[in-house]
């Protein structure tokens, strides 16, 4: 009987750190995720122009781009902000937000600065 006990404690206990495992799991592989999203979405803001970059909205929702077919992404709540620090210089700020598989919240964001003759002007220069 007492055998038994502590057989039934130490597969109680398995489980138990199993569970544990698979939910520190995923939340690795969230934000993972989340932060090549970020990555991404930050590098198509790189290839426009300033003219292209002024047009976008001051804060709005982005979709992440993506081939794959993964309801992963549909966890993600993803805004864009946009603030003029001066004239020739905007901030930038990109942030993602979701909920883990117990229901806690989480938020990672990138924030960046664009300039008007930036290192990325030379691709739509006419020289």
């Amino acid at each position: 009987m007492t055998a038994m006990t502590v057989l039934i404690l130490v597969l109680v206990s398995c489980i138990g750190a199993t569970s544990i495992g698979f939910r520190l799991l995923e939340d690795a592989r969230l934000n993972t995720l989340a932060s090549q999203v970020l990555q991404s979405e930050m590098e198509n803001l790189r290839l426009k122009n300033w003219t292209q970059f002024g047009a976008l909205p001051a804060s709005a929702p982005f979709t992440p781009e993506t081939t794959l077919d993964s309801g992963s992404f549909k966890k993600f709540s993803c805004v864009r902000s946009i603030t003029d620090v001066r004239t020739d210089m905007k901030q930038v700020k990109l942030t993602l937000t979701w909920k883990s598989m117990d229901g806690r919240p989480h938020t990672r964001s990138y924030l960046t600065y664009v300039a008007r003759d930036g290192i990325n002007d030379y691709y739509y220069r006419k020289f």
